[in-house]
């Protein structure tokens, strides 16, 4: 896709854009009402660039395995409402929640740092599908895990049912107690990780995109708590920094590199291209930062830094 109109926003507050519609789940006309653009451009700017950003980030989303060694698992699903398309039927209807939306698996620790988030299942489907579909039974088929009763069968730690006609036993509901107790960190995994409101408000765009948003988000989850795959970390006053990431492809032959500094503080170098202007600054969420450079023979680069934007 070509990117040779990006000088009418320009590529960093391209970015913001795109997270801030992540971020805040504005309607799009809200969005371009803010950002002095057309509601079009807006569309533009999503379609384009929610890829180049989960591409970019998505290195930073650990291996479930790996991330869960030595850990217990704490297993909960939750519901991403979003419109009710006539043309879905009652597919995406949760009975549960009396709502229409995609199921999502999330795995955390104890502490309730968030380990993964599953693929999207349409909302009709029970706890203990989503679980099957997902990748977390074998990822995590070496580590002791909890989960509430929907998962009853899985192999899981869940709480005990009550038995038909009968009161739970004293020792049952210590038992019970306890084993909810610890889950409620997963909850708060989730509940954290809703703080990007497309996830937490309803999701208006096409059901086949939601993926994608999905797989965006959680590497963003990731990456602003400072997880990093395969690369070298280090952090200053709390804030993660990477000195070692690779390029990945973008679109109209654009390559786009991340990194991050601390408090906010953002670089970039922008590469010109005869025919295609220079491209802006890419930008991320609050200490995120990026670098733009294009591909190609006769480029002329500047760089800068100066203070990032959060979003």
């Amino acid at each position: 896709m070509a990117l040779g109109w990006m000088w009418a926003l320009g590529l960093y507050k391209s970015v913001v854009l795109v997270l801030f519609l992540l971020r805040r789940n504005p309607v799009q006309a809200a969005a371009a009402e803010m950002f002095g653009v057309s509601q079009a451009t807006v569309s533009r700017r999503w379609t384009a660039l929610l890829p180049v950003v989960e591409k970019v980030l998505a290195r930073h989303v650990p291996d479930p395995g790996e991330a869960s060694a030595g850990r217990v698992v704490l297993i909960d699903g939750t519901l991403i409402p979003t419109w009710d398309w006539a043309s879905e039927g009652t597919t995406m209807f949760s009975g549960k929640h009396r709502d229409t939306g995609f199921n999502l698996q999330a795995a955390a620790t104890l502490t309730g740092g968030l380990l993964a988030v599953s693929a999207p299942v349409p909302g009709s489907r029970h706890d203990m599908h989503a679980w099957r579909r997902s990748h977390f039974p074998e990822a995590f088929a070496e580590r002791e895990g909890m989960g509430d009763l929907g998962y009853v069968g899985s192999g899981l730690l869940t709480p005990r049912r009550k038995p038909p006609g009968q009161e739970r036993s004293t020792g049952d509901k210590v038992a019970n107690h306890a084993i909810n107790a610890h889950r409620a960190a997963v909850e708060r995994a989730i509940a954290h990780l809703k703080d990007w409101k497309i996830f937490a408000t309803r999701y208006r765009g096409p059901l086949t995109r939601f993926p994608l948003v999905a797989k965006t988000v959680t590497a963003l989850a990731f990456y602003k708590k400072g997880w990093f795959y395969n690369g070298t970390v280090f952090c200053s006053a709390g804030v993660p920094m990477l000195l070692s990431g690779g390029w990945v492809e973008g679109g109209g032959g654009y390559r786009v590199r991340v990194g991050c500094g601390v408090w906010g503080a953002w670089w970039y170098r922008a590469a010109r291209v005869p025919g295609v202007g220079v491209p802006g600054r890419f930008g991320g969420v609050g200490v995120c930062l990026a670098r733009a450079a294009s591909r190609g023979k006769g480029m002329s680069s500047t760089s800068t830094r100066g203070r990032g934007v959060p979003v």
